[in-house]
């Protein structure tokens, strides 16, 4: 199975803390899990995703779509 991880970035929150993280998609393009990446950086995906190919690009969202995505790791319910 192969899985495309694409990377979600917003301002950070207001006490200064990153929100960054990926957005793991099966091979139909479906959400199957999220990581938020913290300060962890790029290990945080490879720990819970070892097989996701990353995307080059980065999708820059908004605080509320961020919370979305990370409220609702295995699957996107808005």
């Amino acid at each position: 199975m192969t899985r495309m991880a694409t990377y979600v970035r917003t301002k950070n929150d207001v006490n200064g803390n990153p929100r960054r993280g990926w957005m793991v998609s099966d091979e139909q393009g479906r959400m199957v899990g999220f990581v938020d990446e913290g300060y962890t950086g790029r290990p945080a995906l490879r720990e819970r995703f070892p097989d996701a190919v990353e995307v080059m690009h980065a999708l820059e969202v908004t605080p509320a779509a961020y919370r979305v995505l990370k409220r609702n790791p295995d699957g996107f319910q808005p």
